[in-house]
């Protein structure tokens, strides 16, 4: 009994940190900001599922039959609900943390954003690019944030609500996913827009796609 739950518990950890590995970067501001495929790591954990399914009925039908267990009994059940264990703990802590590197980048990114507001007082217009702001306002760009962007087409700046410049990074969760990660100066963000339902980070929007 014991062993089993010792095999369970760590396959429990082995899969948990897959998912919560590339949120961790995210929090330490090294990497993690865009994650494309990791939707893929569900894959194994289904197969996970239908064999720990499997081991179940099996069990159960031997419990109706009265038949003795072997001895060494297969530890194929108790691997595969560690594997499933651990993604779901695995995707929830790792979401936490994911939005917890997002908050430290909205504040690791303030003073970018009081460069910008600098940079346009005094030039009557924002930057078209944030390098511009080195070496006059910022002896550099903040490290550790995700790859923004300054937006200031006039264009492009009606989807941001007419702001005169906006921020944004492209943070995909997977192959098929486009989470952006924004800000906008008047920061009037609304429940759903911009692609997406809308969660507030601080001073910034992070868009799930």
């Amino acid at each position: 009994m014991k062993k089993g739950i010792a095999v369970t518990a760590i396959f429990a950890a082995i899969t948990a940190s897959l998912f919560i590995w590339p949120s961790a970067l995210t929090v330490r501001g090294t990497g993690g900001w865009s994650t494309a495929g990791i939707e893929l790591l569900i894959f194994p954990v289904l197969i996970a599922l239908v064999i720990w399914s499997s081991g179940l009925v099996v069990k159960l039908a031997r419990l109706m039959a009265k038949r003795q267990q072997a001895d060494r009994e297969s530890r194929s059940p108790q691997v595969s609900l560690g594997i499933v264990i651990g993604a779901v703990l695995g995707i929830w802590w790792g979401g936490e943390l994911r939005m917890h590197g997002f908050e430290l980048a909205a504040a690791r990114a303030e003073p970018m954003i009081k460069a910008i507001e600098e940079y346009t007082r005094d030039n009557g217009q924002p930057p078209r690019k944030l390098s511009a702001l080195v070496p006059n306002y910022l002896d550099e760009l903040p490290p550790k944030l995700p790859p923004v962007e300054i937006v200031t087409e006039s264009k492009k700046l009606e989807e941001y609500g007419n702001n005169p410049w906006a921020l944004t990074a492209l943070v995909s969760r997977g192959l098929m996913n486009w989470d952006r990660f924004i800000y906008l100066p008047d920061q009037a963000y609304p429940e759903r827009g911009l692609g997406g339902a809308i969660e507030q980070v601080k001073s910034w929007a992070y868009v799930h796609e």
